[in-house]
């Protein structure tokens, strides 16, 4: 196990080029998010629909960024008997991965989920072409399940079991929307409601439990049977609170209580891995580094918790809403999660560079609480502004990154 902050005498993990790789494409990312508030502030760039810009943003985000960051660090923290005999295999994965999602991203960008005539055949080539880095998630899925076996599931073994099970299951979500397109059904509750199986499960299930998992293996174990609850209230939970993205309108009430059900299970086991993960945070040189995370994790849990309890709130009805809470869980959590689990293994940022990302971040979800209330046009100019600032950060990362490079071996490394 990698030992906590600081461990600038240690060298790096290998796969450090996933890092590099995964923040080039959240440049990418950031700047069509970017794009996405510049169009709702001021309109203009006719060529690009609104929604086709938000569509290419967020797979890029979650298929480029997101997905091989955390599949390299999932590869770093496992012993490495495991992963020395599929080491070719596994770079040949997540470089498909990659070469997917980059692929993927100006159909996204130009056709979003539209259907498009190509000669005889009418479909969606966006969502096709995505079809291919499933592929790619089921091949790392397979690495990892033979190279694990047999092994005690303890600890982060037994979190990422779970994850990578999700994120298996979530997929069930996208050939269903294949399905449905093909029978040319398109636009109705049945292709939201796919839709939305398989991107929050993926979201809920792998990134929140994958950067868990990474926590843990970074931060210690503790008592293996401290995660059995945690785990079961959001393995359990996860399946009903999918739902809450979709309109109340077309859901009955017995659906509605299942994914409220469904959101408190998944808050309350949260909090449960919060309040677990704490103690073990509270030890490192740098509590900030993995406690803001952790508090970003915490506010996404108790928004769950209240959609649970009050009648009021439906993220379904309420675009800002669900937005900032996206933002709270992918943005808060799961990216400064990877950044943090990074700079442990591969030393991927000073903490300077760190503490700068975590300010862009916050300013980021100031923006969109102001966009939720009190809202108006100030406020849309407010997220866009804010929306370049991970973008410059992120950059300033990749510059820094590269100067460290070109640094001598022997000059230590910075803070």
């Amino acid at each position: 196990m990698i030992h906590p902050f600081p461990v600038q005498r240690e060298e790096p993990r290998p796969g450090r080029w996933i890092w590099w790789g995964s923040l080039v494409l959240f440049c990418v990312a950031g700047a069509t998010g970017a794009l996405f508030r510049f169009k709702v502030a001021y309109g203009g760039v006719e060529a690009l629909s609104l929604g086709n810009v938000r569509h290419a943003h967020s797979h890029l985000m979650y298929m480029g960024w997101a997905t091989p960051a955390l599949m390299g660090l999932i590869w770093a923290l496992v012993p490495s008997e495991v992963t020395k005999p599929y080491g070719r295999f596994f770079r040949i994965v997540v470089g498909t991965t990659f070469a997917a999602a980059v692929l993927c991203y100006p159909l996204f960008l130009l056709y979003g989920y539209t259907p498009v005539q190509m000669g005889p055949v009418r479909m969606p080539i966006a969502a096709a072409a995505s079809g291919l880095t499933i592929l790619c998630w089921y091949a790392f899925v397979a690495l990892y399940a033979v190279g694990t076996w047999g092994r005690a599931r303890r600890g982060p073994l037994r979190i990422w079991d779970v994850a990578l099970a999700i994120l298996t299951v979530s997929t069930l979500g996208a050939w269903g929307v294949g399905v449905l397109h093909g029978l040319d059904v398109y636009g109705s509750i049945w292709t939201t409601a796919a839709i939305h199986f398989y991107l929050d499960l993926f979201s809920e299930g792998w990134f929140v439990l994958g950067v868990l998992g990474v926590m843990v293996g970074v931060l210690g174990e503790g008592q293996t049977r401290g995660w059995k609850w945690p785990l079961l209230f959001v393995t359990c939970g996860v399946f009903g609170s999918f739902v809450l993205a979709l309109p109340s309108a077309y859901l009955s009430d017995g659906i509605e209580l299942a994914g409220r059900l469904g959101a408190g299970l998944v808050g309350l086991g949260l909090l449960l891995f919060v309040g677990r993960l704490y103690r073990r945070v509270q030890a490192e040189t740098y509590v900030w580094i993995w406690g803001l995370p952790l508090f970003a994790l915490a506010l996404k849990a108790a928004g769950q918790l209240a959609v649970a309890f009050v009648p009021v709130l439906w993220p379904g009805d309420h675009a800002d809403l669900r937005i900032l809470y996206l933002h709270l869980m992918l943005l808060g959590f799961v990216s400064m999660g990877l950044a943090a689990g990074a700079r442990t293994v591969w030393r991927g940022a000073s903490v300077w560079g760190l503490a700068a990302f975590y300010g862009a971040v916050g300013l980021v979800l100031g923006s969109l609480v102001m966009l939720v209330w009190p809202g108006g046009e100030l406020a849309q100019k407010l997220a866009l502004w804010t929306a370049v600032l991970p973008l410059l950060v992120a950059v300033g990362l990749l510059a820094a990154g590269g100067i460290r490079a070109r640094e001598p071996s022997g000059r230590p490394a910075p803070p």
